[in-house]
């Protein structure tokens, strides 16, 4: 497996779109973010890029002037692999939006396509899933 990870900016993401089709073109595997092996969906200026929250030690938050013990970093990555994955889930894109009996996820789908899908409490199962889902998680609702 190769993993390559890249800041989630758009320049990042541009990287990791060229080094998968260079690794497509010579036959690897996306085995992930992307369910796909289709060219990506999403067009400028939107970017696939996803977000940790990681903790900050105190020297760092003083070099930084920061005031809370944590800093979200946003980063892109492509795992790459020879043999092709078993499952293929869509991939939440953005951060869910949560309302009152609803949830509203931007998902990449296993056939190449990115889509907002609302889901509510009538969805049952799948809407159960996407409560609990996160920026990034696979979603097979």
């Amino acid at each position: 497996m190769l993993v390559i990870v890249e800041p989630g900016t758009p320049a990042g993401w541009r990287r990791v779109l060229d080094a998968r089709a260079r690794l497509i073109g010579i036959g690897a595997h996306v085995a992930a973010p992307c369910p796909h092996q289709v060219p990506c969906p999403l067009a400028a200026p939107d970017w696939c890029h996803f977000a940790r929250r990681v903790a900050r030690s105190r020297i760092h938050r003083v070099a930084k002037g920061a005031d809370v013990p944590w800093e979200d970093e946003k980063f892109i990555y492509l795992a790459a692999s020879r043999n092709a994955p078993a499952d293929r889930e869509a991939r939440v894109l953005a951060p869910p939006r949560h309302g009152s009996g609803k949830v509203q996820l931007k998902i990449c789908q296993p056939d190449g396509n990115a889509v907002e899908r609302l889901l509510t409490k009538r969805d049952g199962a799948s809407f159960k899933e996407a409560r609990r889902a996160d920026w990034g998680d696979t979603f097979a609702g």
